[in-house]
């Protein structure tokens, strides 16, 4: 799992192995050692919340929900409805937003400034769309923040679950290999691997290492569900992105380099 020879500071990176190249490489170049140990595995999904709801021309936007919810609906064919392309289309994030973009070339996708689904409600423009209808596209773990509160706005939400979360199962001498070294960091993407990391460590002697290692959180949101699961017993730093870049620079404060 180790990217090459420990000459540098290890981090350990615990987003799904098909996220992980970009930020290995940016840490690579940062000179640290990035070390990956997936603690969130992601199983495509096909279900309609409710149940049986389809999508009617009173349709006024698409809201993808991450850069996961983008990849895992490629394939969906309303993609090819003109209702839906020709309605408004966000994404929570800039990075949710880019993924989007490099898939649908056509279409003008926007996002908040400041990303998460908070920003994106604070934003004004669901003001005007009482009585219409927004599809939402999300995994089944996703929170329900969202929903609800266009909701409370009086607009009709559909959501289609693109995908789900599940652990991964570890030998304990793959626990050992990776855990039991020196470790700079470890980087949290997601509550989810928050608490998939203690369940696939708790029992292990390397759980006390996870909970001691300095953390890196990619919001104050997930900094809470990674103490919660009893991780950040150690220093933490807040990266305020999932943005490759931003981690590092988390990474870099966390290790005090410069």
């Amino acid at each position: 799992m180790n990217e090459s020879s420990h000459a540098h500071p290890c981090v350990i990176i615990t987003r799904p192995d098909h996220q992980a190249q970009p930020l290995a490489d940016a840490l690579r170049a940062a000179s640290f050692e990035p070390v990956r140990f997936p603690a969130l595995e992601l199983i495509p999904m096909n279900v309609w919340q409710p149940g049986g709801v389809s999508i009617t021309g009173h349709l006024a936007a698409v809201i993808f929900v991450s850069p996961n919810a983008v990849r895992f609906s490629l394939s969906c064919p309303y993609w090819q409805d003109p209702v839906v392309q020709s309605c408004q289309w966000w994404g929570v994030g800039a990075g949710t937003a880019q993924l989007a973009r490099q898939h649908y070339p056509h279409q003008r996708i926007q996002y908040p400034h400041q990303g998460g689904s908070e920003f994106l409600l604070q934003s004004g423009v669901w003001e005007n769309l009482r009585g219409r209808q927004v599809l939402i596209v999300r995994g089944r773990e996703g929170r329900e923040t969202l929903a609800q509160q266009l909701r409370q706005h009086g607009i009709d939400v559909i959501q289609h679950i693109v995908y789900r979360n599940v652990c991964p199962a570890y030998e304990p001498d793959e626990i050992q290999r990776v855990w039991n070294q020196a470790i700079a960091a470890v980087i949290i993407t997601s509550a989810a691997i928050a608490v998939h990391l203690r369940m696939i460590l708790h029992s292990s002697l390397s759980w006390r290492v996870a909970q001691t290692t300095g953390l890196v959180a990619i919001s104050s949101r997930v900094l809470v569900a990674a103490r919660e699961s009893g991780l950040g017993q150690g220093k933490t730093v807040i990266a305020g992105s999932a943005d490759p870049a931003a981690l590092v620079n988390a990474v870099h404060q966390l290790s005090g380099r410069t």
